[in-house]
């Protein structure tokens, strides 16, 4: 009997190996519910938050916050209005803060509006827990005319009334952090490139412990009171490995293996341990470590496959456990390029018993995550909702 030709098409065989890749996954991976869901968008979420504004003619400006203030109550902070426009015209920014119980019952509230014209029309509003059981409302401010560039820093109570508000000019910024205590720290810079880091403390808050760096390039990790991190790096592709400060001096170092990937310090869990991001050179996978003054580092889990980290979201008190967000291209890109979309994911890593705890799925646009502080619980704000969801 003659056989027929067969002809292969290589798009419709990559695009069923890709259903059939994911589909099992899918079907690999148990889904985990949360013990709490609360609907953002019935209180004001704006419609776009999660959608991609890549394409987008006007400035990106909002606000996505979700952060512990202990471990019973979870705080959110969302914009409630359209970030965006086709036209490009000047927006005002509006912003609210909710504050739940761990059982997802609404406790307090706050707005924030800001115009869109003038300096004002140029800010961006980031919230974050701070020291004394204190909530920072830091006002980022980027004026393009003659008023200089600075922040403002609202301290706010627990119950969001307002215990303190100051200027930080353009010679200095607030530096974004996760410790295992909030903290409120400060970059100063100079004209000779070197740059200082202070922590504020106290009620009201007051400039406390300072740490000078020497000049580098690299963006500096604030840690726990007057301890920094910073990658070494000659250039881009040439690093050395990370330098831990304190003191204005190099307290600890870590050496990388082999020249060919690239240390990014993303989070201490305490003053002795640091958690480190590595890099292939060609940034198609990553691994995590964490480094110690004495002794060799800790190997962490391997990541998914194709993830790479872009920020730490919390950690426990005690440093036992942290959360990070990685992403990474979804389905098939990697082999064929073909079919390339963004994928993105929180993960719970328990250090102790080194392993994944909890992995979940979240917008490349905006999904964030928050771990309490007795890294029991852990927060996702994505979709315009709020999930509560109990670790083991």
């Amino acid at each position: 009997m003659t056989s027929l030709p067969i002809n292969v098409d290589p798009l419709r065989i990559a695009g069923l190996l890709a259903v059939a890749i994911l589909t099992a996954s899918a079907l690999c991976q148990e889904k985990v519910q949360p013990q709490v869901t609360v609907d953002l968008k019935a209180l004001g979420s704006t419609p776009d938050l999660f959608t991609d504004q890549s394409d987008s003619m006007y400035q990106q400006r909002g606000a996505i916050n979700a952060f512990w203030l202990g471990n019973d109550r979870v705080a959110v902070a969302f914009s409630t209005n359209r970030r965006w426009t086709n036209t490009g015209a000047p927006q005002p920014l509006s912003v609210h803060l909710l504050i739940f119980d761990s059982a997802g019952k609404r406790l307090k509230e706050r707005d924030w509006s800001f115009s869109g014209d003038g300096p004002e029309g140029s800010m961006t509003l980031n919230l974050a827990p701070g020291p004394g059981d204190s909530i920072l409302a830091v006002y980022d401010a980027h004026s393009p005319g003659p008023i200089p560039d600075g922040d403002y820093v609202q301290v706010l109570n627990a119950d969001t009334s307002l215990r303190q508000i100051f200027y930080i000019p353009a010679t200095s910024a607030w530096v974004p952090s996760i410790n295992p205590e909030p903290e409120l720290v400060l970059e100063s810079y100079f004209a000779d490139k070197r740059s200082s880091l202070t922590w504020w403390s106290g009620n009201p808050l007051k400039p406390g412990v300072k740490l000078d760096l020497p000049v580098g390039k690299d963006e500096t990790l604030a840690g726990p009171a007057g301890l920094a991190a910073r990658a070494d790096c000659a250039n881009p592709i040439l690093c050395f490995g990370v330098r831990v400060y304190r003191s204005e001096k190099t307290i600890w170092n870590y050496s990388l293996p082999h020249p060919e990937i690239v240390p990014i310090p993303r989070l201490f869990l305490s003053s002795t341990a640091l958690l480190v991001e590595q890099r292939d050179l060609d940034e198609s996978q990553s691994e995590l470590l964490v480094i110690h003054p004495t002794g060799p580092p800790t190997p962490l889990p391997v990541i998914p496959h194709g993830l790479q980290v872009v920020g730490a979201t919390g950690v426990s008190s005690d440093g036992r456990r942290f959360a990070v967000t990685g992403s990474g291209e979804a389905g098939i890109c990697g082999i064929f390029n073909l079919w390339c979309n963004q994928r993105t994911e929180t993960l719970v890593i328990d250090v102790p018993t080194n392993r994944i705890i909890f992995q979940q799925g979240i917008s490349p646009a905006g999904g964030t995550s928050s771990l309490s502080p007795d890294g029991k619980h852990l927060a996702i704000f994505d979709r315009n909702k709020l999930a509560i969801y109990s670790l083991p």
